[in-house]
This record gives C-alpha cells, structure tokens and sequence, in this order.
C-alpha cells in the first residue's frame, strides 16, 4: 500500500498552445458574451495557475479582474493546455496530435496520471543533462482469448499509469502522449512523494460512486442519464507494528486533500486499484505484538 502526497505542479514546458482566446486586459472594455484567458495575478505580473477562461456577462465590462468579480464574470473552467493540472480527473487536455509536456519533479519518487486516451506514453526524467530513467509505456491492454478476440474484438487501453521517479533533488520529467485513433487526451498529471505503508491484504473491494441519474415516473418507467463516476476502494492492509506511527503520520498528513492511493503489491498492476482521491476513515486494530492491521475507505475525485 501506498500514498503519494502530492505537490504543486510546475509547468516547465508544453506543445499544447496558451489559449485561443487573447490575454485579459484591464484597460479594455468587453461586452457580454466576450471570453478571455488570465493567466496573470491582478498585478499583471505574478503567473497565476491554472490559466482559466472567463466569459463576460456584462456590457460596458471594465476593470474587473474576473477572478474577483463574480457577477461580471464566470469562469469557464481552466485552458486546454492546464485541464490536465486542474485538480478534476473528467475535464482532459487534448489534442488530435502527440503532444508533450515538461514537468518538475525534484524531491519527488511519484508520477500519476489518470483518465487518459493514448496509445503509448513516453517518460523521461532527467537531471541536468543527465537522463537517469526512461521508459514507454504501452496501454494496450485488450484481453485475448481466443481466434475470434485476436482478429476481430474491440481494443481497450489502460487510462491509468503510476510511474516511479528516481530522487533527486533537482529533476524534470518528459512526458510525450501518442494519440490512439486520432485522440490524445489527459486528465490529471500529479507528481509528489510516495511512501509504502503495508502489504494490502486479500479481501479488497474496489467499485465506483455512480453519479448518473435514474428518474422514475408515476408509470413506473426509468429514465437513465449517464453522468460522471469516481473510484472507490475499501480495503485492509497489514503492517508491522514498529509501523503503526508511521501509516498514521502518512494518513494524517493527506486529511482533507486529494492524494494518489496505490494499493497494487508486487505483480499487480491494477488501474482499479490506482485512485485519485480522498479517504473518508481510517481505524488501526493492533490485535498482537508482531502484526497489526489498516482499514480504510478511499474515494475518489471526479
């Protein structure tokens, strides 16, 4: 079992482009309907992330800076470029290209990336001029039974990837996204320090938190809208118990934001059993001298 907590992304580098809307400008005057992008504090100075776009929803609209004016602007979620760093796994960066993105990753040992669309994906993580680890990852994970699954069965492509960075103190990561059937796409890129906490035990139960909607009228007929879901895991892991502090340090340390939870052991590589998310409880039962056991439900984010 392991919990990444997480750290600020820095955006070194990206093929994505800014915006197609131009930069927000104090000194202009928009009208209702107009859309911009800010990606500057109020100072017109100071990089504010993620880069947002706003819609106006005045006329005669001047020098409101959107972020701090509520009734005169609305936010429309973050730029193309930063959705996959905006914190919600469904709003995805995307292109009909590869693209390529370049991150820092110093004083980390943990890159998660979830809800993507590619073919293979390209890491590279490098210190200084130094390249120290590089790998491409092949999602293909159609299962193949038979003739039949081999020549003529839909294809299916993991859309969740834990990679390990080696530490240093200093490092960048190259990640470079290979688009299948014309699609490349990223929800989330989080990076930040994983740390093991014990050996999952048998018995984990991973599922999903459906947020569909399912109306039925007086005549007994349902109506189904397929809305967005989220993981969700209850598990127990087992820990020495010269371990106890530590898995309570870590879980205490992650309360109330979001983390990576990575209950895959040795020779399981589950995206099931990967989730970005939250956990809602956690209870150590120390039952002997030698061994102790974690419960604990994880929820994730949408």
């Amino acid at each position: 079992m392991r919990v990444v907590k997480l750290e600020d992304i820095e955006l070194i580098s990206s093929t994505i482009s800014k915006s197609t809307y131009s930069e927000y400008d104090s000194g202009a005057t928009y009208s209702e309907g107009d859309m911009v992008c800010v990606s500057f504090e109020e100072d017109g100075t100071t990089e504010r992330t993620p880069y947002e776009i706003y819609k106006s929803e005045a006329n005669e609209n001047q020098g409101n800076y959107p972020p701090d004016s509520q009734t005169k602007w609305s936010s429309q979620g973050a730029t193309n470029r930063w959705k996959m760093f905006d914190g919600f796994v469904n709003t995805q960066t995307e292109s009909s290209s590869s693209f390529t993105v370049v991150i820092d990753t110093s004083r980390c040992n943990a890159l998660g990336l979830f809800n993507i669309v590619a073919k293979t994906v390209t890491l590279s993580t490098s210190a200084g001029a130094e390249v120290i680890k590089t790998e491409i990852v092949d999602l293909d994970d159609s299962p193949v039974f038979d003739y039949y699954d081999y020549f003529f069965a839909p294809f299916y492509y993991k859309d969740t990837l834990y990679w390990e960075i080696p530490y240093r103190a200093n490092s960048q990561t190259t990640i470079i996204f290979e688009p299948y059937l014309g699609e490349a796409k990223c929800g989330i890129c989080t990076v930040g320090c994983a740390q093991k906490i014990g050996a999952v035990r048998y018995g984990v139960q991973p599922g999903i938190i459906d947020y569909s909607k399912k109306d039925t009228d007086d005549l007994g007929r349902t109506y189904l809208s397929q809305g967005l879901y989220a993981k969700n895991i209850d598990l127990t892991f087992s820990m020495l118990n010269s371990y106890i502090d530590l898995a309570y340090r870590v879980l205490a340390d992650v309360r109330g934001t979001p983390a990576i939870f990575n209950a895959n052991e040795e020779g399981t590589n589950f995206d099931s059993l990967l989730v970005y998310g939250f956990y809602e409880n956690f209870d150590i039962i120390i039952p002997g001298p030698t061994i102790s056991r974690c419960s604990l439900e994880i929820k994730g984010l949408t």
